[in-house]
C-alpha cells in the first residue's frame, strides 16, 4: 500500500503498484539516429541520448520496442527492457497531485488520518 499526504494513492503487491505507475524503460545501443525521431516512436513518452545508448521511457514497450526494430533493423544492439523500482512508481504516482502543497511537505500538522491537531502542534503549525 502507497500513502502520500494521508490518501491510499496505491493498493497490492510491490509489482501491482509499479504496474498501476506505468512506465517502463527500453534501453539500447543505437549510434547516429537523431533522438527526436525515437520520442516520435509509438509508445515512447520521451527519449534520451547518452552517447551511443538511448533510454526510452515508454507508456507501451512492446509497441514501442517493435516499432524501434521496424525502423531501425539490424542496427540496435544490447537491448534492455526494465520496470521501474518501487521508489520510481511512488515518485510517478504522487507527481501530478494538483491538491498537494510542496512548501509544507515533511513538516508535521497534525493526525494525517483524522485531520485532527495533537496538543503540541502549536509549534510545528506554520505561520498565520
Amino acid at each position: 500500500m502507497l500513502i502520500a499526504r494521508g490518501r491510499i494513492i496505491a493498493d497490492g503487491s510491490a509489482t501491482e503498484i509499479k504496474a498501476q505507475a506505468g512506465s517502463r524503460t527500453i534501453r539500447a545501443t543505437l549510434p547516429r539516429v537523431d533522438v527526436a525521431s525515437l520520442g516520435a516512436l509509438p509508445g515512447v513518452l520521451r527519449a534520451d541520448r547518452h552517447g551511443d545508448a538511448v533510454i526510452l521511457s515508454c507508456s507501451d514497450t512492446d509497441t514501442a520496442l517493435g516499432a524501434l526494430l521496424g525502423k531501425f533493423p539490424g542496427v540496435v544492439r544490447d537491448i534492455e527492457v526494465q520496470g521501474q523500482s518501487l521508489e520510481e512508481a511512488f515518485v510517478e504516482l504522487t507527481a501530478d497531485d494538483p491538491g498537494h502543497d510542496r512548501t509544507s511537505a515533511g513538516q508535521d500538522y497534525g493526525d494525517t488520518a483524522t485531520g485532527e491537531k495533537r496538543p503540541d502542534d502549536e509549534r510545528h503549525s506554520p505561520p498565520v
